[in-house]
């Protein structure tokens, strides 16, 4: 019966995958822009950035 189901979590991983690479990670600082700059973005972003790293821990097997 598992067998049945895990072609299904290749799918699974690519469809999470897209979901926080498309949806969540958003365009992030580049590293030669400033500290404080760098430091605003993660400040004003941490619950989207949590939901995406969240997402990614879900795709490990």
């Amino acid at each position: 019966m598992a067998s049945r189901w895990l072609p299904l979590s290749g799918v699974a991983f690519v469809v999470l995958m897209l979901v926080v690479v498309v949806g969540f990670s958003g365009s992030t600082p580049s590293t030669g822009d400033p500290a404080a700059e760098i430091a605003s973005f993660y400040d004003e972003q941490s619950v989207r950035q949590g939901i995406a790293a969240f997402l990614l821990a879900a795709t490990v097997p």
